[in-house]
Order: structure tokens, then sequence, then C-alpha cells
């Protein structure tokens, strides 16, 4: 059986919310589909940014735990080249020791956003190698060896992972260009798709992946998902996405965006999982089907909304009985 996941993304309502009411919205989002049945919370990473996405989403990851009682938890994706690989290992496998099976994906990427590397300090044109580094670094860890090597301007020299996990821990890389694609197939690692990407190109995407990666692989499908009839969703939630999903097409030179004719719905419906609980739960299991995909992990909110209420109200609208 397909699994479901949910992406949880904070939202800023007001310009006098305090950071910490939107991780408790967060928090909130969390309990709601860990009593919707959902099998993990993913928790993204970004910085230096005004729209409130998780800046620690290991820390916010942790909390969660703490106050649901079945729920499994993830990062989808922390941007590994911005962390201490020695550092972020230990904290993983404390994570890991602390919460057990509930440990559900450690998934890491690269970003490329320009204002996270620039709040961090890191120059963009590392990222590539940093994050080649880091992996390599944190797993020869998690086995229990020790380390010495330069990751960008970091030297680790005899380092050594305490508390070393118990069991492996679940890594999973998240790539959107063929060759990150083809690397995680390479290194054994499941994949977990962008959320922007047709399903047509993830199909070729996903034969590049399996090629590299045989029987050893495992794809976690991501995609943006409303529950609620096509007329419905176009009013009240495509708006929401509609700039984050424009600005990645023509910046990737899929979509031209010419002078006075606006780039809608209709463009985009194929990238979209949409319609009442128990439809959505089939496109979504009919998607992962064309990928082999495990998993899917569906994004309902977007930091500028729909509004809390209304994201906490589509996660409570899938209940056990969607399934």
């Amino acid at each position: 059986m397909t699994r479901l996941s949910l992406l949880v993304v904070p939202q800023m309502l007001r310009e006098q919310d305090e950071h910490r009411d939107s991780l408790a919205r967060a928090v909130e989002l969390a309990e709601a589909a860990d009593q919707a049945g959902f099998d993990a919370c993913y928790f993204p990473e970004h910085h230096g940014r005004d729209d409130d996405y998780p800046s620690a989403p290991l820390t916010l990851a942790a909390y969660v735990a703490g106050r649901t009682p079945r729920i499994g938890i993830g990062t989808g994706v922390a941007l590994l080249p911005l962390h201490n690989p020695l550092a972020f290992a230990e904290q993983m496998s404390t994570l890991g020791a602390l919460v057990g099976d509930r440990l559900h994906r450690v998934g890491v990427g690269m970003g490329g956003l320009d204002g996270d590397y620039a709040a961090m300090g890191v120059p963009r044109a590392e990222m590539r190698r940093r994050f080649a580094d880091s992996l390599a670094v944190i797993r020869r860890l998690w086995a229990g060896e020790t380390v010495t090597a330069d990751v960008g301007s970091l030297r680790l020299a005899e380092a050594r992972l305490y508390p070393r996990p118990s069991r492996p821990l679940p890594l999973a890389v998240g790539a959107m260009a063929e060759p990150s694609v083809r690397r995680a197939g390479l290194l054994g690692l499941p994949w977990i798709t962008d959320p922007s990407h047709s399903l047509t190109t993830l199909e070729r995407l996903a034969e590049i992946y399996w090629s590299a990666a045989g029987s050893e692989g495992e794809v976690i499908l991501m995609r943006n998902a409303w529950p609620a009839a096509d007329h419905e969703t176009e009013r009240i939630w495509w708006p929401h996405v509609e700039r984050s999903l424009v600005e990645f097409s023509v910046g990737a030179g899929r979509l031209r965006e010419e002078p006075g004719v606006r780039i809608g719905w209709s463009d985009f419906r194929d990238r979209l999982l949409c319609g009442p609980p128990e439809q959505l739960v089939k496109e979504a299991c009919a998607a992962a089907a064309r990928l082999d995909a495990a998993e899917v992990v569906i994004r309902l909110g977007f930091p500028t909304g729909p509004g809390h209420d209304a994201v906490r109200a589509a996660i409570r609208s899938f209940g056990r009985r969607s399934r």
C-alpha cells in the first residue's frame, strides 16, 4: 500500500505574528496529520526568509515527536551543504535514539536558493562539492568510522560519532536534475522528487534513477495537493501555489511568460493532486504507480495561504476512512 505523508509548511498570518505563533501552527498541523492517519510529517529548511519556513527542521521534528503518539517524522529536505556534517550526523543520531522507528526519513538536498547560501555565508559555488563530501562523511560516521576529511573550508580531524546509531538511519536524497537523481541511485539511496516537475518529466527521471539504483532503490513522490473539486481548488488554493510554480517553470525554461498572457491553472493541472479526499488518494496512488514510488508526500499549505484553519480542515478531511 502506498504511504501518504505530509509536508508541513508554517504560516505567518499577520505582520504582528511572532515566530513562535507560526511554529505552534505547524505543530497543530502535524497533530492533525497524526490523528488523520498520515504516515509521516516532513519539515523543510530555509534561511533568511520572512515567510517563516523553518530554519531548524530537526528541532521542530523532535518537538513534534514529543507532542504526537504515532506519526513518523523526517526532513524534506535539510540543506546539507549548509551544515557541519559531524554536527548534522550527531543531531540525527541523537534524534533516532530518542524516537526510534518514528524517525521516518532523513531527507537531505542542496536546495539552491541564493538567499539560503548568502544567509549562511556558504559560497553557492561550493554547493555540489560540499553536498557530496558531507554525504560521504555522514555515511562513514554512521558506519562507525573515524573520519579525517575536508568539506569546503571545514577540516574534520579524527571525527567520531557518539551516539552511534543502533540501526541504519533512513537517509534519502532530494534531487531535481538528472546528475543528482542518477547519483542518488548509484549511492543506493531513496530519491525524494520535487513537487513542481510534471509527472511526464518525473517518469523520465525515474527511469534514470531505477537504472542506477536497481532493486535497492525507493522513490518518494512529492506533490502539491488540495482535497476539493477542481473549481473550488482553483478558487481557494491555486492563487497561493501559482507563483511558485510559474517561477519554477519559467526559470527552468519549461514555459515562457509573455507580456499580457497569464499562465494559469490549466497549464499546471498535471502537476497537482486535486479532488475530494478519496479521489485524491486514488490519484496519488496512480501517480506513484507511474514512478514505482512507495510513498507520496503532499503539500497543502504555502506561506501565503490558504489560511491555517483551512489547511488544518483539509488535513482532517482525509481521515482514516479515505485511506
